[in-house]
Parts: C-alpha cells; structure tokens; sequence
C-alpha cells in the first residue's frame, strides 16, 4: 500500500509542473522530381510529437492561424497549382470559442508545392507560417523562412534558416530583446496546493461515494452477515479479525485496480482529456446515466452476468487468502446493481483529469466500503447499533436516481456545448434541473410513488431532506431567468450560452493594458503586483480561462487587485523597422508586435505556451511560479498566493 500511495503522490508531483519551454514542431525540406521534366516539388515535412497538432490552410480568418506555404518574390521558377496538404489524421468539427468549422492536422503533415523551373541556379525562398496547440495550450504562431536550390539534387535541410544556405550572417539584424530576469519566485504557495486541494477533493468524491455504496440495499445487509461469517468460521478472534482485515483490504485493492489500465496507455497525456470532453463520450454517458437512473427508480436491474458471477463465487470456497480474495471479488462483482451507478457517477467527471485522479477516487471508495468490515471485525458489538435495514434504503436509492437524471443533462448540456447544436442553452438546462430536484422532493414528501409496492412511511429524515431539494429547486428558479448562481458554477452552462445572453461583455469590465511598459508603469505608480497574460487572439484555452474563469466573483475581486497586461503573442502588427530585431534566445527575427511579447514570455519565463500567468512585483520580482490553463480552485489559490507574497515584499 505504500508503494502504490509513493506511486500516485510522485504523479501528482509530477502533474503540478508546469510544463518549461517546448518546441513540438520539427519541418525539414526536399525537392522531389515529378514525372513532367523541367517541373519539381518542393516539400516541407512537419514532424508533430504527439498530442498536438497544426491548423489546416483552408481554415478562414478570425480563427486560429492557419498553416500558409508561401514563396517570396519568385525568380528563375514559376509556382503551378496550389499547395497540396496530406497529414496522417484530419479532424474537423465547429469549435465554440472561435464560432466556426476548423480542420486540425494531427500527426506528421506535409506541405507540396509544384514549380516550374527556368533556371536552375536560382533559389526558391519562402516562408512556412503555422500555428501548433493541444488541448491545454497553444504556441504562438511562427513563421520560418526557407531556402532551396533549383537543381536536380535533392536538397534537404535540417533548419530552415536562410541566412545559413545563402551565406549571409546571422548578424545581419541586430539582436536585441532585453528582457528582465525575474529570478526566483518569492513564495511557493502556488499550483502545489491547488493539486493537493484537487487531489483531497477527489480522495473525497471517492469516500462520498463509498458512503452511498454502503447504503444501498445491494451492499448494507452484506456487513453484518460477512462480519459474522469470518468471525464465527476462524478458529480464533485473532484470525477472526485477520481474514476480515484482508477481506476489506482486498475489496480496496480491487477497488483501485479499476485504474490501471488508464496508466498503462500509450496514448498522450492530453488524449484522455480530449477523449473525456468529447462529444461522442459525452453523449454516451448521458444515456448510461439515464439507464442509471431508471435502474434506480425500479424499472428494471442492473447484473453481471451470472455465469461470470457464480464462477468467481465457486473460486471463493477454495479457503485460505486466495478465497478471501474472490470473497471480496464476488462481493464486488454481486454489488455492482447498485454500487455501480453511484461509483460511475464519481468517475465520470473525473476521467478527464487522468489517471492519478481516478486512482485517488477509486482508492477513497475502496478504503470507505473495505473498512466497516475491518472495524465490525474488530469490535463486533458495534453490529447492534447498526440501523436494520429497510425501507430507508429504497428511499435512498431512488433519491439517487433522481440525481443521475441530474448529471446525465450535464453530459447532455456539454456534448451540447462542443457540438453547438443549442439543445441545452442555460435556461433550459436550469429548468429541466427544477423539475427534477422539485420531483425529488414531491417524492421524498410522498406524492410521487417510485419503488414501492406499497405507500411508505413519511418520517423526519424524509421530511428534512424534501425540504432540502425543494429549497433547492428554489436556488435555482433565478436561474432560469439570467441570474448566474454561484453555489453551482460550472454546472450549467455559461451564461453567453442562453436563448437571452447579456448584452455586456463580462471581460469588458477588466482594465488590461496592450503593452507591457505601461502596465509596468501603472503598477509602480498604483504600487500594486502586476499580473502578465501572455494571451493570444487565436487561443482556444485563453477565450476558456477568461469566460469560466476569470468572470467568476471571487476572481474579478482579486485580480482587481493587480494591474493587467494581457500580451498577444499572435498580433500581427509590424513593428517600426528601427525596433526589429533578432532574439538573444531563439535567433528568430523579431518583425512583429506578437513576435516582441512571445520572445518577452520564453526569453524571461522560459516558456511559450499560452495560456501563461505570471505575478510580478512592481520591481519585476516573480511573486510566485507561472501558471498556464488551470481550474477556478487553482487560479484563485495562484492569485491569492501573489498578493501574500506582494505583501510580504512590501512589509521588508
């Protein structure tokens, strides 16, 4: 047990860190023959690592920045044709944020251009513009400038810088971009505990749900007669408490199994994301949890399959460890009707935070269902107070029911999101929601009859908790008619995604300067820490951290508390000549405005990806270490932890 929790601790270490400075993209050129002589190809291959992916050239304008093959000023050749693209895999779909079709182009691509030749001698000269990004960030984009030679030599080049093939210095731009040098951050109070708030979030998911489990009819009557079992069968109290100890660690052991194959993937760190938030996945769920729910309200059951079933029971009566293993196996498996639902419920949401997660929810249900059989094993006397079962337990398991017919509009609303269809917009997902927390409570009152042959006994417990939803369904009624809830954000969907969305842009409200001087300037002047956005027109996950994140209330309130400067490394605005310049770091040519803020962002943080967060003092000392794409949980603990640290600063 200890190696498996060094296992998931070193993972989730591991995930706390901020990816530093990438390069996913390698191109490389060749000329190729063709079949008409005088006429040749001219081929540029990308090598993409996995994960993330290119943009399509036939990708239109006011999205992300398509892949463009050019050739400058052509001489001793002319161009025939279009360019051609072939990329391994294609994936087209409308994305929400930028509002329109876009083709990805995953795996390695090829970009072919025809040409005539008229003179061998000459070069043909160009530039390859493209854009990269995964699920999580994107790289501003990036323009490389190529050069070949005319001939019938295959030429192939392993950098596709020009001033090397022609000869020409490197130097021919002077260099520039003296950027600060922040040092080290002044607090470590950052995204490490935001991951162990993550983490102990979902160890308790995991205890939640094993507590659900526990109650249900399938699994509650089983702790008794098992207890009972290994403490009448053993020959003494010792070996009683022993085998029941075994059983519950088992049952744990069984339980975190269930992750497993997750770990042993080969699939890329961002594909499980990717997968988790598709649409399809999405759709799939939301018909599971309806067949969840009906399960639960009585329609029908949920089973193994019984020869399966009584196979491993068979295994179970072999005695010794191996038969308290398929004992617990056996009760997994038999318990599934109804603890299956409630454990999906838990993992469902998530799948998408990847493995570690899912072995901590998993690890924290197992634990909670495995221990009562330790614990009744070792003071037996405690089975006396348990609760008898009855109809409580009925009662609970449809009430649950009507909580899977919550969640699975929510797989429902973001399948509906990604696909845009409108399906689901915000008052109609918060009415649905009423409905069903107001027929929970009708139900709980006893005026909905579920499960039942006959009428049940309305008690105090059932009186409370209908009181509860019914006050619940009450919360959200102001949501139906634009209020934004903050108790449940997140749940819904956003408030742009409504069949009456407001008329003000919430981002309007933040004053974010364009320039990174001025904001310097501004928080000198105002003395307060400086929040730097390195931000792009064409980032997917920058438009998501500003419309889920940033508008929430307890953000706004803290990042009113900084001066912003949200750089786009994408903006195309040519700098003045006199202040083009090549870069210290990377030795591209810095020609414009978005060149000047992506060469700011990897020459003083070491990164290029977007988004990126980084806190700075008004000297320019780094408050804490840089974020990118993050949860509301993460990003408030990030902004809080700068402000702790400007404070201390100001103190010394």
């Amino acid at each position: 047990m200890k190696k498996l929790l060094f296992i998931v601790a070193a993972f989730l270490f591991a995930q706390s860190l901020h990816a530093q400075f990438v390069d996913p993209v390698s191109w490389a050129i060749e000329v190729q023959p063709t079949d008409t002589e005088g006429e040749v190809d001219v081929v540029l291959k990308a090598t993409v690592e996995d994960g993330w992916y290119l943009y399509s050239k036939e990708t239109g304008q006011g999205g992300p920045v398509p892949t463009k093959l050019s050739f400058t000023d052509p001489q001793g050749y002319e161009l025939i044709g279009d360019v051609v693209e072939v990329a391994e895999k294609e994936k087209e779909g409308f994305d929400k944020i930028f509002e329109m079709n876009v083709k990805k182009l995953i795996g390695d691509s090829e970009f072919r251009q025809r040409i005539k030749i008229t003179d061998a001698n000459q070069f043909a000269l160009g530039e390859i513009e493209y854009q990269t990004c995964n699920d999580e960030s994107c790289l501003p984009p990036t323009p490389e400038e190529f050069a070949v030679q005319l001939s019938d030599s295959k030429v192939a080049l392993g950098e596709l810088d020009v001033s090397v093939l022609l000869g020409r210095s490197v130097d021919d731009t002077p260099k520039g971009g003296d950027w600060i040098t922040p040092g080290e951050p002044k607090s470590d109070c950052t995204t490490q505990e935001a991951k162990k708030k993550s983490s102990w979030l979902s160890f308790l998911k995991g205890i939640g749900a094993g507590l659900f489990a526990l109650l249900m009819p399938c699994l509650y009557p089983m702790i008794p007669l098992t207890v009972s079992f290994f403490t009448k069968q053993s020959k003494t109290r010792k070996q009683g408490i022993f085998n029941a100890g075994l059983y519950g660690l088992f049952i744990t052991l069984i339980s975190v199994s269930l992750s497993l194959p997750f770990w042993f993937t080969n699939a890329a760190p961002d594909t499980l994301n990717e997968f988790a938030t598709s649409a399809g996945l999405n759709l799939v769920l939301f018909a599971i949890f309806i067949i969840f729910a009906l399960s639960f309200f009585g329609l029908f059951e949920i089973t193994l399959p019984s020869a399966f079933v009584n196979k491993v029971d068979q295994a179970s009566n072999k005695g010794g460890i191996i038969g308290i293993f398929f004992m617990a196996l056996t009760l997994v498996l038999v318990s599934f009707s109804c603890t299956g639902p409630i454990l999906g419920t838990a993992l469902a949401d998530t799948l998408k935070d990847g493995p570690g997660e899912l072995t901590i929810v998993l690890l924290g249900f197992g634990l909670t269902v495995g221990l009562p059989f330790m614990l009744f094993a070792i003071f037996p006397s405690w089975l006396n107070s348990m609760p008898k079962s009855g109809g409580w337990m009925e009662t609970l398991k449809v009430s649950f029911g009507f909580i899977e017919l919550a969640m699975a509009l929510k797989f429902l609303s973001n399948a509906d999101l990604v696909m845009q269809w409108g399906l689901l917009k915000r008052e109609i997902f918060l009415g649905l929601w009423v409905i069903i927390f107001l027929g929970l409570a009708l139900y709980l009152f006893g005026f909905i009859k579920l499960g039942y042959t006959k009428k049940p006994k309305i008690g105090l417990g059932r009186i409370a908790f209908g009181l509860f939803f019914l006050l619940f369904a009450g919360y959200l009624v102001p949501g139906v008619f634009g209020k934004n809830l903050a108790l449940i954000s997140g749940f819904p969907p956003p408030l742009h995604y409504s069949i009456n969305p407001p008329s003000e842009d919430p981002l309007e409200e933040f004053e974010a300067y364009k320039d990174y001087d001025e904001a310097l300037a501004a928080a000198k002047a105002q003395n307060k820490p400086l929040l730097v956005d390195f931000t792009g027109w064409a980032c997917v996950n920058c438009r998501r951290m500003e419309e889920n994140v940033w508008v929430r209330d307890n953000i706004k309130e803290l990042m009113d508390k900084y001066v912003i400067a949200s750089l786009y490394v994408d903006e195309k605005k040519a700098l003045p000549e006199e202040d083009q310049y090549r870069s210290k770091k990377t030795e591209k040519r810095i020609r414009t405005v978005g060149n000047k803020w992506s060469d700011f962002e990897i020459t003083s943080f070491d990164q290029n990806t977007q988004p990126l967060y980084a806190l700075l003092s008004p000297d320019e000392e780094l408050l804490n270490s840089p974020v990118g794409f993050s949860s509301e949980t993460e990003f408030e603990d990030f902004l809080d932890c700068g402000l702790q640290a400007h404070m201390s600063l100001a103190q010394n």
